[in-house]
């Protein structure tokens, strides 16, 4: 596990077929929804969301927080990161990359994600991508391969 600056995050998503716009990764949705109010119902919703995500590498990619600030607690975030052996602020390095191994450390972060309705990619690298957004609602799909992010 390690994180990395935008350009780190980039580059991955390049390099692994994603297309790009406007610093973030083209998502074609198999299915739209809401992010559920209550705190336990997220972390079932999240653990479902990932499951075919354990074995793959993974990028979690922070596109924006403290949308909400009265909703986070930013200590319990370093708190994660320190306990993994991650150092930087989040701003400079929002790119998380998770090994095919790692896939509790991967899931930590985004719970916390999640919780604290951050905006946040998961993409995995077989091109399988989940959107959490700081509107209470998630995208759930695959790369989309011409630049859009297309939402059915």
């Amino acid at each position: 596990m390690r994180n990395g600056s935008k350009k780190d995050g980039l580059d991955w998503m390049e390099a692994t077929g994603f297309s790009i716009s406007k610093d973030r990764p083209g998502l074609t949705a198999a299915k739209h929804d809401s992010i559920p109010t209550d705190a336990g119902k997220r972390i079932y919703m999240v653990k479902e969301d990932l499951k075919d995500y354990r074995g793959h590498g993974v990028l979690l990619y922070f596109a924006d927080w403290s949308v909400w600030p009265s909703g986070e607690w930013f200590p319990l975030f370093e708190r994660l990161q320190s306990a993994c052996k991650l150092e930087g602020r989040l701003i400079d390095k929002p790119s998380y990359f998770f090994g095919a191994n790692e896939y509790d450390d991967m899931l930590n972060f985004v719970m916390i994600g999640v919780i604290f309705l951050w905006d946040l990619y998961v993409m995995s690298d077989d091109g399988r991508v989940v959107f959490y957004s700081h509107d209470e609602m998630r995208d759930i799909g695959e790369r989309a391969l011409d630049g859009h992010a297309n939402v059915t």
